[in-house]
C-alpha cells in the first residue's frame, strides 16, 4: 500500500468485529466525510482523539455519530478526517 499506515487495535468496543490486538490499514487518501457514511473509519477529532467506528450522521450538519458494537455511541461530534479501513490482519494468538 503506498499511501497508508497499519494501526493496532486496542479495546474491545469494536468486537466482533474488530478486536483487541488485531492490526488494521488504513488508506491515508483523504476522501469526503460524509462519502463515508455507514462505513467503518479510522476517526481522527479536533481535539486529538482517534477511534475505530462506524460513522454516522449526527443531528446537525457537521456533526457525526461514531458507533461501537460493545460501547455507548459517541454523539454529536465534529471530524477532523476520516480514514477508510484497507483491510485487517487478525491477531495471532500463540498456537503452542
Amino acid at each position: 500500500m503506498v499511501n497508508g499506515i497499519a494501526l493496532i487495535v486496542r479495546g474491545d468496543s469494536m468486537s466482533p468485529k474488530y478486536d483487541d490486538g488485531e492490526v488494521i490499514y488504513i488508506e491515508k487518501t483523504v476522501y469526503s466525510i460524509d462519502g463515508m457514511i455507514g462505513d467503518h473509519c479510522y476517526i481522527q477529532l479536533p481535539d486529538g482523539r482517534c477511534y475505530l467506528k462506524k460513522l454516522q450522521y449526527g443531528s446537525r450538519p457537521g456533526l457525526y455519530t461514531l458507533l461501537s458494537y460493545n460501547a455507548p455511541p459517541i454523539i454529536d461530534v465534529p471530524i477532523e478526517r476520516a480514514y477508510p479501513i484497507a483491510f485487517t490482519k487478525p491477531r495471532y494468538r500463540n498456537l503452542k
